[in-house]
């Protein structure tokens, strides 16, 4: 089961539906916690301990642009909605109290003791991670209930504008393992859109993909090494394809997909991954 945490289609409104209802992203976002509990919950019912279930979540550390208290706050803040507001409910069986007094405040949101014992009974056998960039923000007094702004640094990025930031993939990894009881995780989501505007021969040299895979690889065994149970790691994507928003312009792929043709080409970061693979760790 995946979220996309509610807030990115239903106040944002960058996906589908495309709307900026907060009062409607947090319900959204309660269903989807719901839809989990209720979910496993049946699972188990069902299967008993024959199977395993959880849930995977679109996470990102959230760093601080100064040490200032109110830069720091801002940082706990948006951790709050997009993390915590997902991952407490699930490993901890109930919301974050700061995060849940101010959708009370804002929007009247709350929450029936039914659906929290609902949610406190379920959990997760493992919790699947999407990770592409780091969240860095500062206070900021505008309009936004939320009072933050997010800021770019200086840098390498993505054909998404995403911050190329592996040590973040470190950051949440043992964030995850000392907050929520140890669980076992698997990244099911991570890679970097390059290439959209170059040519086929140049977009198959991709070399700048490797050095972004790489650099990941190697912060997710600095977490196995600190007892990170890090089970599985999942390259997005083996094919370029439809993504969100962007359609066919952002390339993911480490194939290469012709959409006039439909053929399909290795990209080199497709053989390095291969080699990574048999060998089953990275070149010296």
């Amino acid at each position: 089961m995946e979220s996309l945490n509610g807030f990115v289609g239903h106040y944002a409104g960058r996906h589908a539906p495309g709307h900026k209802d907060l009062s409607e992203a947090v319900r959204v976002s309660h269903n989807l916690i719901m839809s989990h509990s209720k979910t496993v919950l049946l699972f188990r019912e069902m299967f008993g301990n024959d199977g395993e279930i959880g849930i995977t979540l679109n996470l990102y550390p959230v760093d601080a642009a100064s040490d200032s208290p109110d830069d720091r706050d801002a940082a706990r803040f948006v951790d709050g909605y997009h993390n915590r507001w997902f991952l407490d409910p699930v490993f901890k069986g109930k919301y974050p109290e700061d995060i849940y007094d101010f959708f009370r405040k804002e929007v009247g949101f709350r929450v029936s003791d039914q659906d929290m014992e609902i949610i406190s009974k379920a959990g997760a056998d493992f919790l699947g991670i999407n990770y592409y960039f780091r969240g860095v923000v500062r206070k900021s007094d505008t309009g936004s209930p939320f009072k933050f702004e997010e800021i770019k640094l200086a840098g390498q990025y993505t054909d998404m504008g995403w911050e190329i930031y592996p040590y973040g993939l470190y950051q949440l990894l043992k964030r995850i393992k000392d907050d929520y009881g140890d669980p076992r995780m698997l990244i099911t989501e991570n890679g970097m859109a390059y290439g959209e505007d170059m040519d086929k021969e140049a977009r198959l040299r991709d070399q700048k993909r490797i050095d972004f895979l790489k650099g990941h690889f190697l912060e997710a065994a600095h977490a196995i090494s600190d007892g990170v149970r890090l089970e599985g790691y999942y390259a997005w994507s083996l094919l370029d394809n439809f993504e969100w928003g962007f359609g066919y312009s952002k390339r993911f792929g480490i194939i290469d997909v012709d959409y006039g043709t439909l053929e399909r080409t290795w990209k080199d970061s497709a053989y390095w991954y291969q080699r990574v693979i048999r060998q089953n760790g990275l070149e010296e």
